[in-house]
């Protein structure tokens, strides 16, 4: 095989060799050249000259054979067997050549094409006819002929393997990623199967040719013997023929026959010769950069797509080691040492590699060695694959790149969302909370709207605060449910005396209904399933110009304490509804109902988005049915389990079963919402003291002698106190610090502690909770959320030593 396919002089006429046939290089006008061992290949002309002088031997057994006619008749059976043995090796010789190498090498270059196309953005029709070459070729290379090409039944059936690849996993990958525009994740997910599905052809490609130039060796080798012992029997037949004229007339119908079959052999094995060639050529034009070794590891052999990619010299190359050609100075040296210690060991290496070109410059290579076996099962020298690789790890490396620009961006969001959340929590609490105690005292008509309207605008604003950073939170997937004991119909209640006034002032029906089946306890994440109701039905309200408004609960399984209990919500309206066709989408993010409606009522269009987010993270389900003029029905259900430990029971005026007694604690630095606090724990009964620092709620705590008295001492001690309603962003110590301090004095009586903080991003609930507060209220907080959150404290809780 020439070094330059095309070019002058091929490789078997530069070099030399030794008595063993191992490879001699020498210098050729200037340039290194190489070829792997063995004799030289019998040409057609060198043939013909043997042929002739077979002849002139057959004439001297016509002249001799008549004395030694019965030897004649033996050797010329010997003769003819002898050629049936030749056509034998001919008929091997051209299954060998008839091989389909090529269908390997074009369903390789196939799927370059289609890769090519699929990179591209090329059009769909472009793309489907490009597959279906790829088809073709993958049939056509998982034919039963193949293994003749390939010499081993596991290598055809590793190209039946990429055969079904191709048409059960790539070819729909490539179809459906056709229809995605340029840089999509499908094209780029089919690219990189085609790189997968290209290089198993490859390989086939390179153990083809290697069992074709083994098996095209050794039947050279076995022709070129049983031409040597023919000839040597020729000289026997003349010889016999000499001394007996006798066979003339025998040894002549033999030389004649055998001469008619040595001119059809040479024909053929001409055409074979050919053919081998031609093969040859289209190894040394293939695209893939390709590169041979002899048995000590040097490079004898390189294609023009290696020489032309990298700008090296067949002399830069030949006769060097791999080692020596393909590593870069920078190279992984562990790579490089890996691949050395396999080639040494004659095992088969695969892996990626710094290479350098000869301007300097460096690429990234995919090496596929392997070692070259003889018939013996002698290494008789390497074959390597290279693939460039480079874009891919600059693909690789951009990626990365914006993953960890992502995340810096994910980061600086959430820290920006905390920080709005706290500086516009805070101000809203005083807000509401004052327009929540304003509306509880005496006002004039007019003061009542001015209050209500300022009331309703705060609220809208806190709901379009929350809507957002629920909205970002479930969209991160940091919502974890909570497992925390609740009484559901009491939040019903709670959540139908919230939206009592927005009902009465748009003269609707707001009905409630609580099946039996509902137990009184139940345990689940209370604050979210609060934040289902309170989205639909809000939405209820919003779009029901005229008729009811109906909230339901009922309850199914459960045969004890977490034995599978569901609760199930039902919000149905007799507002304005919507076209069935809508409904699907209106779970989606931003999506309204109407346009023409929503403009009017206002809306982020993200409460069904985040009502669907959220019952899922509670493990349920929520679908929605509507039509147009008749109203609209929303169903839900969450997975939740019974308990039995009694809570203080939370009324419709507050929770006086709290009454003045219970001892209640206020942590607080803004006097603004001390004073909402204070003001709020007034009109439920109960009597605070505040502190204006966690320093000094831990001071309080430690203050109390003896944690089973219920009333101040004698000598003046305070008594213990029971509920601690704990700001979390505090001056000296915060509410987190104070609360760690508190906890771990086992000394100390052990209040329930409520968060109350503007801190209302997802994970801060379960991140005060994991520092051990009891409960979590976020600001802006109205008397009833306050009210139930001491109505959750239970029953049994008193200033008790920590164990």
């Amino acid at each position: 095989m020439s070094a330059r396919p095309g070019g002058g002089d091929t490789l078997g006429s530069r070099a030399r060799r030794d008595v063993s046939g191992r490879l001699v290089v020498r210098e050729v006008e200037g340039e290194k050249v190489g070829r792997m061992g063995g004799r030289r290949p019998t040409t057609a002309r060198g043939f013909g000259r043997m042929l002739s002088r077979a002849r002139s031997s057959g004439a001297l057994v016509a002249a001799l054979g008549v004395v030694l006619l019965s030897g004649g008749v033996l050797l010329g059976a010997e003769l003819q067997d002898q050629t049936r043995e030749l056509d034998d090796r001919l008929t091997i010789s051209a299954d060998l050549v008839n091989t389909n190498v090529r269908t390997l090498s074009q369903a390789q270059r196939e799927l370059l094409r289609l890769k090519a196309l699929i990179a591209t953005g090329a059009p769909l029709p472009s793309v489907d006819t490009q597959q279906q070459f790829v088809t073709q070729r993958a049939t056509e290379s998982a034919l039963d002929q193949q293994l003749t090409t390939l010499g081993s039944t596991d290598l055809l059936q590793l190209a039946r393997d990429a055969r079904t690849t191709w048409e059960e996993k790539v070819r729909p990958l490539v179809l459906q990623a056709a229809r995605t525009p340029v840089g999509s994740p499908e094209r780029e997910a089919a690219a990189k199967r085609i790189d997968e599905l290209e290089l198993t052809y490859n390989l086939l490609v390179s153990q083809g040719e290697i069992y074709r130039r083994t098996q095209a060796a050794a039947l050279d080798r076995a022709s070129r013997g049983l031409l040597d012992q023919t000839g040597d029997l020729t000289r026997w037949v003349g010889l016999l023929v000499a001394a007996g004229i006798g066979s003339t007339a025998v040894a002549g119908v033999l030389a004649v026959r055998l001469n008619r079959q040595r001119a059809a052999t040479v024909r053929r094995l001409s055409a074979a010769n050919d053919e081998l060639a031609f093969f040859g050529r289209v190894m040394a034009a293939s695209e893939t950069m390709l590169l041979a070794g002899g048995p000590d590891r040097r490079t004898v052999w390189v294609n023009d797509a290696f020489l032309t990619f990298t700008g090296f010299s067949a002399g830069d190359v030949l006769a060097r080691p791999l080692t020596a050609v393909l590593p870069a100075a920078a190279a992984d040296a562990e790579q490089v040492g890996s691949m050395t210690e396999a080639a040494e060991a004659s095992r088969p290496w695969r892996g990626e590699l710094e290479c350098r070109r000869r301007d300097g410059s460096t690429w990234i290579a995919a090496i596929d060695l392997s070692p070259v076996h003889g018939e013996d099962g002698e290494v008789e020298g390497f074959f390597a694959v290279l693939t460039d690789v480079t874009e891919r790890h600059e693909a690789e490396r951009l990626l990365d790149r914006a993953r960890r620009a992502a995340e810096q961006s994910a980061e600086e969001k959430s820290r920006f969302l905390a920080t709005m959340s706290h500086e516009i929590r805070s101000p809203l609490n005083a807000v509401l909370g004052l327009c929540d105690l304003l509306l509880l005292t005496e006002l004039d008509p007019e003061q009542r709207d001015y209050a209500e309207t300022a009331h309703r605008s705060g609220s809208h604003l806190l709901a379009l605060v929350n809507d957002v950073l629920d909205f970002s939170a479930l969209e991160s997937g940091r919502v974890r449910p909570d497992s925390l004991p609740f009484a559901p119909r009491a939040l019903v209640e709670e959540v139908a005396r919230m939206f009592a006034p927005q009902a009465d002032l748009a003269g609707l029906t707001l009905l409630t209904a609580v099946d039996a089946a509902v137990p009184a306890q139940v345990r689940g994440d209370e604050m979210r399933l609060r934040q289902v109701l309170v989205n639909l039905v809000g939405n209820a309200l919003k779009f029901t110009e005229q008729g009811s408004v109906e909230v339901r609960l009922s309850a199914t399984g459960g045969g004890g304490a977490g034995d599978g209990l569901r609760l199930h919500g039902e919000v149905r309206d007799t507002g304005i509804g919507m076209p069935s066709w809508r409904v699907p989408h209106l779970f989606r993010s931003f999506v309204r109902g109407d346009a023409s409606s929503t403009s009017e009522r206002g809306g982020t269009g993200l409460g069904l988005a985040i009502c669907r987010r959220l019952v899922e993270a509670m493990g349920g389900t929520i679908t929605l049915e509507s039509e147009v003029d008749r109203g609209t029905l929303v169903r839900f259900d969450v997975a939740v389990s019974a308990v039995v430990a009694p809570v203080r029971a939370a009324t419709a005026e507050g929770a006086p079963g709290l009454g003045p007694d219970l001892r209640v604690l206020v942590a607080e630095d803004d006097p603004v919402n001390t004073k909402v606090v204070v003001r709020m724990l007034g009109r439920i009964g109960v009597t605070p003291e505040v502190v204006a620092d966690g320093a000094a709620a831990v001071a309080r705590i430690t203050e109390a002698a003896d944690p089973a008295d219920a009333a101040d001492t004698a000598d003046g001690t305070p008594a213990p106190i029971e509920v601690i309603l704990m700001d979390v962003e505090m001056p000296v110590i915060d509410g987190l610090q104070a609360t760690g301090q508190i906890r771990a004095r086992t000394d100390l009586p052990q209040p329930w502690i409520i968060a109350l903080t503007a801190n209302a991003l997802p994970g801060d609930r379960e991140r005060m909770l994991a520092a051990g507060m009891d409960d979590y209220l976020s600001k802006p907080i109205t008397v009833d959320a306050l009210a139930a959150a001491l109505a959750r404290v239970p029953v049994s809780t008193a200033p008790t030593t920590s164990d």
